[in-house]
Order: structure tokens, then C-alpha cells, then sequence
């Protein structure tokens, strides 16, 4: 597994705000966008994947038990780590209170980074629903903050996850 440079992760995410706004278009519907928040160079790896998997078949599930219809779902697994788009049939509030509850409650949700577009283009963020900010893995101080201080090792934070992922995987 080959380790992303800063180029390529920010022209992957430059590509995926295109495959985004194609699809935006194309449906005229919500759009979610998800990824892994993987620390370090290192994106695609065997935890970032079973992170992927795991929050997917959440994602899948419930937008099913929602009757939710889903257009021109895309995967793809890349040197930035994997990532999926879909076009769903909903309300863009919804949808979002949808991807926080998995975020907040499924055991590897905080790992994952799921983005709600709105028709008009506009991205629903935790903030305009009074959501609180993500936490630090380690601290539980506002993430954004722990990142821009580097508060904590990639190494700790690796470790967090990759541990985060083998107690659920023994408990599944």
C-alpha cells in the first residue's frame, strides 16, 4: 500500500467535488459523499477499508429502512482511500440527520466523514442543524483544534484506530 502525497489527496478531493456537482446536476437529489478521516500519509489501508465497509452497509441499511431511493452510487478506492457518492432520493436535512446519527452512534462512526450537498448546492453542515463539532479520538476536545496544534501523534491516532477496529471486529 503506497503512501499519498499532499498533491494527490487534495487533487482526489478536488476530483470528487466535480463527481459531486456532476451528479448534483444530473438528479437534481441530495448528495452524500463519504470517506474515512484516516490520519497520516497512509489512506488505504486494512482499517480505513474495514471502516469503509462497515459504515457503508450502515449507510445502506438505513437509507433502505427509510425508503429512500439511491442513484449513481460510486466506489472508489484509491492512493487518498476509499470513498463513495450517491445521489439519494430524500430531504438534504434528513439525509444529514441520517449520516450524524451514524457518525455519533455506530462504533467506527466517528471515523467516517459523510457530506450531505443539498439540490441548490448548498453542503449541510453539523453546524446549521446545531450539531456539536467532531471530537479529537484521543481528548475529546474539538478535532479541528487537536489537528491544528497537532495535540497528538499520527502514531496515537493510528493506534486509537486500528484498535477502535479490532474491538469491533471481535465483537461482531
Amino acid at each position: 500500500m503506497s503512501l499519498a502525497t499532499l498533491e494527490e489527496i487534495l487533487a482526489n478531493k478536488e476530483a470528487r467535488a466535480d463527481r459531486q456537482e456532476l451528479l448534483r446536476l444530473r438528479h437534481g437529489w441530495p448528495i452524500l459523499s463519504f470517506c474515512i478521516n484516516m490520519p497520516g500519509a497512509l489512506k488505504q489501508n486494512k482499517s480505513s477499508i474495514a471502516i469503509f465497509e462497515a459504515l457503508l452497509e450502515a449507510l445502506h441499511v438505513r437509507i433502505s429502512k427509510k425508503g429512500w431511493q439511491i442513484k449513481d452510487e460510486t466506489i472508489k478506492h484509491s492512493i487518498a482511500g476509499p470513498e463513495m457518492i450517491m445521489a439519494v432520493n430524500s430531504d438534504s436535512i434528513l439525509l444529514k440527520k441520517l449520516t450524524y446519527e451514524i457518525e455519533s452512534n455506530h462504533p467506527l462512526g466517528r471515523f467516517g466523514d459523510m457530506d450531505v450537498i443539498a439540490p441548490s448546492g448548498n453542503v449541510i453542515s453539523r453546524k446549521s442543524l446545531g450539531f456539536e463539532p467532531r471530537k479529537c479520538y484521543l481528548c475529546q476536545n474539538d478535532a479541528k483544534l487537536c489537528a491544528r496544534s497537532q495535540a497528538h501523534s499520527i502514531d496515537e491516532l493510528i493506534h486509537f484506530i486500528n484498535a477502535s477496529v479490532l474491538r469491533y471486529e471481535s465483537s461482531s
